[in-house]
């Protein structure tokens, strides 16, 4: 538990000495939800035990939608991501 704190800790001192990149975190969050919907990676839609999350809507809709939508908001945040990089 300690590692992971330390990794965090050096995160957050990366991004503090250095702020134009924390404007690339968006759009590289929406990169990876991309790939993952569309390589149907199984993390992605794990069930937690919430009533409405990925797995709900995987299991109560459809596969087909739940990865549509995992792309189409990975898409949404890399194009509001390079907005925000690009205009501040």
């Amino acid at each position: 538990m300690e590692s992971i704190r330390n990794i965090f800790e050096k995160i957050v001192t990366f991004f503090r000495e250095n702020p134009q990149y924390a404007k690339l975190i968006l759009p590289l969050f929406g990169v990876l939800l991309l790939v993952g919907a569309i390589c149907n990676w199984e993390w992605l839609f794990e069930n937690d035990g919430r009533v409405f999350n990925l797995a709900w809507v995987k299991y109560n809709i459809s596969e087909t939608f739940a990865r549509i939508l995992v792309g189409g908001i990975g898409v949404l945040l890399i194009i509001l991501g390079v907005i925000l990089y690009f205009t501040t």
